[in-house]
């Protein structure tokens, strides 16, 4: 048994999707497991539901400080050979930077996560309503919540119309 909204009675109420991380009932779509965020369905906009598909961009961060500490140390390398003339100590470290950035090459080869997040407007301002690295999972959020919204109780847009 559920309390609506706005009543001390207690009713059933429809679920359309209970996952590990998010709840659409009837009512509202709740997100997160312990300080969750609830977003009412009355407040979202029912055609401004969309699903987009973003990179975490880690490893694009993790290549980019690579080739910056190997650029350093070739330079750093460079410039004792020439200064002091000790050309072990040189081509030492100008192999130990081709080393380093050869090996910031291999994660070019593993994919990136991407994180799937499903955007709305609720109460008039675009917001971010759930995201996962889980294609299916948030493809079944956006189909719970589309399913909600077309059988549930009346938007709040129905009550400004005359």
């Amino acid at each position: 048994m559920v309390l609506r909204l706005g009543t001390d009675e207690p009713e059933l109420m429809r679920t359309y999707h209970r996952g590990p991380d998010a709840v659409v009932t009837e009512e509202a779509l709740t997100v997160g497991r312990r300080l969750g965020r609830s977003f009412a369905l009355r407040d979202l906009d029912p055609d401004q539901l969309t699903i987009t598909k973003t990179s975490s961009g880690n490893i694009a961060i993790f290549i980019v400080l690579l080739v910056l500490v190997t650029s350093v140390l070739g330079c750093m390398s460079v410039t004792h050979l020439v200064l002091y003339g000790n050309w072990w100590v040189g081509l030492g470290g100008v192999a130990l930077a081709i080393v380093i950035f050869a090996a910031a090459q291999v994660p070019l080869y593993y994919k990136d996560d991407d994180i799937y997040v499903l955007m709305g407007v609720h109460r008039g301002v675009r917001t971010q309503l759930y995201s996962s690295s889980s294609e299916a999972r948030t493809f079944q959020i956006w189909y719970a919540v589309r399913e909600a919204l077309e059988n549930g109780p009346a938007t709040a847009l129905d009550d400004q119309q005359p």
